[in-house]
C-alpha cells in the first residue's frame, strides 16, 4: 500500500519524517511517499509529487498552526481527495484543536496526534489494505512501537511556539487582554462624554 504524507514548514516536516518511519515499522506492507526523501535533485519535483499522488492508496496530511493556510497543503490536498475515496485521507492535528480546524481542511474526519489519534489512523491504513494484518498481531506492533514514535512526536508538539510571529495565546491570556481593552474603552468612553 502507498501512502503519501503531505506536510509544509518545520515542524510538519519533522513530524512527517517520523510519520515515515514509523507506518513501515507497523505496517510492513506500507511504503511511504515523503517529499523530503524520495525526489533526487534535478528532478522535477512537481512532476514527481503527480506521479505519487496518482499511485497513492491513502494519504495523510500533517497540520500544525503555522500550515493549516498553506497553498502547498491545500494543493496537495485537493489532489489526494480528488484522487482516493474520502475515507482514504486523513488529517493529522499536531497544535491545532478540533474547533480551530477549519475550512476545506475540516471536511474531512481528522485526528490528533496523540496515542489513540494515530492508531486510529494506522488501523485505517491496516484496514485499507487488501488483506490486513490482525488485530492482535497489530495491537503488539504497534505498542512495541509506539514509545520510541511518541517521544519523536512530544519533541516537536513540545518545541517552542509556532514558526510565524501570530502566537496563539492561551485562553485564560485571551479573556485577561480582552477584559483589560474593554475597561480602556469605557475610561475612553467617559473621557469623551465628561468633556
Amino acid at each position: 500500500m502507498n501512502v503519501f504524507v503531505s506536510w509544509s514548514g518545520k515542524r510538519s516536516r519533522r513530524v512527517a519524517e517520523s510519520l515515515s518511519r514509523f507506518l513501515p515499522s507497523v505496517l510492513q506492507r506500507v511504503r511511504v511517499f515523503n517529499t523530503l526523501e524520495k525526489i533526487d535533485a534535478g528532478v522535477r519535483w512537481h512532476d514527481e509529487i503527480r506521479h505519487a499522488i496518482e499511485n497513492t492508496d491513502f494519504g495523510i496530511a500533517i497540520i500544525t498552526q503555522e500550515n493549516m493556510n498553506s497553498q502547498w497543503i491545500a494543493w496537495e490536498m485537493g489532489a489526494l481527495t480528488t484522487k482516493l475515496d474520502p475515507a482514504r485521507f486523513m488529517p493529522v492535528l499536531i497544535d491545532v484543536s478540533f474547533s480551530d480546524f477549519g475550512g476545506p481542511l475540516a471536511t474531512h474526519q481528522a485526528v490528533r496526534a496523540d496515542k489513540a489519534g494515530i492508531r486510529l489512523l494506522v488501523s485505517h491504513i491496516n484496514e485499507s489494505c487488501g488483506d490486513p494484518i490482525p488485530d492482535d498481531l497489530f495491537s503488539a506492533v504497534f505498542e512495541n512501537m509506539w514509545p520510541r514514535f511518541e517521544q519523536e512526536i512530544l519533541s516537536v508538539t513540545e518545541s517552542a511556539w509556532p514558526e510565524t510571529s501570530n502566537v496563539v495565546l492561551p485562553p485564560d491570556s485571551i479573556v485577561e487582554r480582552l477584559t483589560a481593552l474593554e475597561k480602556r474603552v469605557v475610561e475612553l468612553e467617559s473621557q469623551i462624554t465628561n468633556r
